[in-house]
C-alpha cells in the first residue's frame, strides 16, 4: 500500500474553513474486492466534529472512517461511513469520534472496478 496522503494537495477555503482535495481512483489503486480507493490520514481532537464530503461525477462515491491500524485489514473495523446522503449519490458524513488521534478518511466507489476523478472536503 502507498503511503495515506496527508497533506492537501490544493488547499482552498470554502465557505467556512475546509480543506480540499483533488483525487482520482484509478485502476492501479490499492482495492478491497475489487473497490479501488484513496486513504487520507487527519487528526482529530475528541468530540469535534468534522464533516466529510466526496463528490465526483463518474462514479458513484462511498467515504468511510477507519483507524491507522485497520489500514491493512481486508475488513477494517469502520467508525463511520456514508454512501449517498450527499447531493445525487455522493458522499457525507459527520465524524465526532471520543478519542482524540489521527484517523483515515477513504475514499471509494460503490460499484466495482469504478475509476475516475473526484473532489474530498473535510472541514476543519
Amino acid at each position: 500500500l502507498p503511503p495515506p496522503v496527508s497533506t492537501p494537495g490544493t488547499n482552498v477555503p470554502v465557505s467556512g474553513s475546509w480543506s480540499l482535495w483533488q483525487g482520482s481512483l484509478d485502476a492501479g489503486d490499492a482495492d478491497t474486492d475489487g473497490h479501488h480507493y484513496d486513504d487520507y490520514l487527519i487528526h482529530v481532537e475528541a468530540g469535534q466534529a468534522r464533516y466529510i464530503a466526496v463528490n465526483a461525477q463518474a462514479f458513484d462515491t462511498t467515504v468511510s472512517v477507519i483507524t491507522p491500524d485497520q489500514r491493512d485489514s481486508d475488513s477494517p473495523e469502520v467508525l463511520e461511513m456514508d454512501d449517498d446522503t450527499g447531493v445525487g449519490v455522493n458522499s457525507l458524513v459527520a465524524f465526532a469520534p471520543e478519542a482524540s488521534g489521527d484517523y483515515i478518511v477513504r475514499v471509494s466507489s460503490y460499484e466495482e472496478d469504478a475509476t475516475g476523478p473526484y473532489w474530498l472536503y473535510i472541514s476543519q
